[in-house]
């Protein structure tokens, strides 16, 4: 599935199903910043505004690898880079804060 949320000047647009064509709806606040309790923006942007912080995080893992992982340009093949990012801790941090896996029992556990 692909994002439902885009972040404007004016505000942020919401999918309201898949697909090029799909209704956009817009949530927005009225002045620079929301105010406490989101009181001068649209019912619903509070919740909207969460579900946009989250899609940006989807992509938080693969912008960190790429970025500060050593392995890439040491690794002699695919398969030997996987096996090392399996064992990654900060695959796995990465991975709950994008709610691919689930956090149990205080430890980390693979989704």
């Amino acid at each position: 599935m692909g994002r439902l949320t885009e972040r404007t000047a004016d505000g942020i647009l919401v999918k309201e199903d898949q697909g090029e064509s799909a209704l956009k709806t817009l949530y927005q606040c009225y002045g620079t910043e929301p105010m406490p309790h989101y009181a001068n923006c649209d019912e619903g942007y509070c919740v909207m505004e969460k579900l946009a912080k989250l899609e940006d995080m989807a992509d938080v893992l693969e912008k960190m690898c790429d970025e500060y992982c050593q392995y890439p340009s040491k690794c002699p093949n695919q398969e030997t880079l996987d096996n090392i990012c399996k064992k990654c801790e900060l695959t796995k941090l990465f991975e709950v804060l994008a709610g691919i896996a689930p956090v149990q029992e205080g430890r980390w556990e693979r989704g």
